[in-house]
C-alpha cells in the first residue's frame, strides 16, 4: 500500500485583494502556507493591486498525524 510522504503546492495567483499598503492604494502581496510545524512564504510582490501572480511551488513533508492537520494558505 502506497503511503504519501509529501505535499507540494502550487501558488498561481490571487485576486481580489483587500488593499493595505501605505498609501491606501497597493500592498506588498505574498502568501503563506502552513501545514503542522511547517511553513513557507513566497515572493513577496510589491505594489500588487487587483491579480497578482507567482507560479511557485513548494514541497512539504507530511506530519506523521496529516489527517488531522489543516493546510492553511494566507
Amino acid at each position: 500500500m502506497w503511503i504519501p510522504t509529501h505535499v507540494q503546492v502550487l501558488v498561481r495567483s490571487a485576486k481580489d485583494l483587500k488593499i493595505k499598503g501605505k498609501d491606501g492604494t497597493t500592498n506588498n502581496a505574498f502568501v503563506t502556507i502552513d501545514l503542522g510545524h511547517n511553513r513557507f512564504e513566497t515572493s513577496v510582490k510589491p505594489g500588487s493591486k487587483e491579480l497578482v501572480e507567482w507560479y511557485e511551488m513548494c514541497e512539504m513533508k507530511l506530519p506523521r498525524n496529516a489527517n488531522s492537520q489543516n493546510l492553511v494558505l494566507m
